[in-house]
């Protein structure tokens, strides 16, 4: 039993820690769909899941990862916090009002997880790293962590084909915390721009 256990720290650990693909290079103005999670918001993995998931195509990962995420049952929760996870949706909305890193769509912010649709206006390594580096910091202040590893280093992206595949993005988005169970109507759930839409002020 210890033996498996250690077999699962080490392949979790693995994943985690495996230096990321280099990022794909994405048509200019393309709209593009993100997925980053906390650390250790994943499961312990055997080597054998580890190599399963390994060679799935990007798509399929996300489908496997998300199962896991949406489930909640491993990790830390940090962004069901409201402080944590008001600060979160605000530093995405600025990312766009403010700092024009991105024409943004849609977003969600997940007990453990985001998901992110925008239009990049520059390098999306750039500006991912300040979204990341900003709310991880923000974030420990606020849960009294010092020095702690905040988000994991994977992420997910994925860019827009054509305007069918962006309504789809649209609406898995919109539709992620019904399907974790978390709300009955996309609008109902508070950290997500269906429900900043939803509850804007309506100018005559």
């Amino acid at each position: 039993m210890a033996t498996k256990t250690v077999q699962s720290a080490f392949a979790r650990a693995q994943f985690a820690q495996k230096p990321r693909p280099k990022r794909t290079q994405f048509p200019p103005g393309t709209p593009l769909f993100l997925t980053w999670w906390l650390d250790g918001a994943l499961p312990p993995m055997s080597p054998g899941v580890l190599n399963e998931i390994e060679k799935l195509t990007g798509r399929e990962r996300l489908v496997r990862i998300e199962k896991l995420l949406d489930a909640a049952k491993h990790g830390p929760k940090w962004l069901a916090d409201e402080r944590v996870a008001v600060m979160v949706c605000e530093t995405i909305e600025n990312g766009d009002a403010e700092f024009h890193n991105y024409q943004l769509h849609a977003y969600v912010v997940m007990p453990n997880h985001v998901h992110l649709l925008v239009t990049p206006s520059g390098e999306v390594g750039s500006f991912m790293a300040k979204v990341k580096g900003i709310t991880a910091r923000n974030a420990n202040l606020i849960l009294g962590r010092t020095g702690e590893r905040f988000w994991a280093s994977w992420s997910y992206d994925h860019f827009s084909r054509n305007s069918e595949n962006f309504a789809k993005m649209l609406s898995y988005i919109a539709k992620n915390p019904v399907w974790a169970r978390l709300v009955a109507n996309p609008e109902e759930y508070p950290w997500c721009s269906a429900h900043r839409e939803a509850t804007a002020p309506k100018h005559p």
